[in-house]
């Protein structure tokens, strides 16, 4: 019965008027910072719920899920297999938690315009190997260029599987024409399933670095900072090992 009423209690905490509600549920009456005790003794925590998006279809992924792995099983031993994703970060100063001394307040600087950088990148999990384009649009065009990068990266793989969402330059006719009879091969991510694009993790991974609680007042040092993180990446390897699992 407590667990079930967890709404009302966290709902009282930010809105001590609501205590009403507890004492004419079970005739006990709380402070707000009554209720906060409460509530961690019964192993709650004060957090926001996850994003997820509104049209997700669990069978879609658990499909997926099965296809991926029949890939795993069957593919050639030299045959990579890439995520494909786009990430588009602003020129501009990214507020993120940190230590600061109580008390205090720190300033952090940013930038009043919206120009942003466009990176189109592949990555393979198994490697740890991203091949990234920074382009001045995301297009059917910039696909092509990597998927021509990926064919020269790998000269004795008989096949490149690689991964990608719905968006249209990657369905355009015109882009399977361009493959045709090479060695991609396209495979396609459900619909409405970012969580299922492992690239995901990487784009989150390299803002954090790069963008969280920095400030580069010349555009071109922030363009230069975003490409310093891809050709340093040996660096974070073993920590991109750890989060980019299956």
């Amino acid at each position: 019965m407590l667990e079930e009423n967890h709404r009302i209690w966290l709902d009282t905490v930010n809105r001590p008027k609501k205590n009403g509600i507890i004492r004419r549920s079970h005739k006990v009456e709380y402070t707000a910072s009554g209720i906060k005790d409460l509530l961690h003794r019964l192993d709650f925590v004060y957090k926001r719920p996850k994003h997820v998006p509104g049209k997700l279809y669990p069978h879609k992924q658990k499909e997926f899920v099965a296809e991926y792995e029949k890939l795993l099983k069957t593919k050639g031993e030299n045959d990579p297999v890439y995520f494909f994703d786009a990430c588009h970060p602003q020129h501009n100063s990214i507020p993120a938690y940190g230590w600061i001394r109580r008390g205090t307040d720190k300033l952090l600087k940013s930038n009043g315009g919206r120009k942003r950088v466009n990176i189109h990148g592949a990555l393979n999990i198994h490697t740890i190997e991203t091949v990234v384009e920074f382009t001045l649009s995301v297009t059917k065009e910039s696909t092509l260029r990597l998927c021509r990068r990926l064919l020269k990266k790998h000269p004795l793989s008989k096949s490149i599987h690689i991964w990608l969402d719905g968006v249209s330059y990657y369905t355009s006719s015109w882009l399977k024409e361009k493959l045709k009879g090479s060695r991609i091969v396209i495979h396609y991510l459900p619909s409405y399933s970012p969580n299922l694009n492992l690239i995901e993790r990487l784009w989150k991974f390299f803002k954090k670095k790069i963008l969280y609680n920095q400030y580069y007042e010349k555009y071109a040092d922030f363009v230069e900072a975003c490409k310093g993180s891809f050709r340093c990446r040996k660096k974070y390897k073993e920590e991109l090992r750890s989060m980019l699992t299956e």
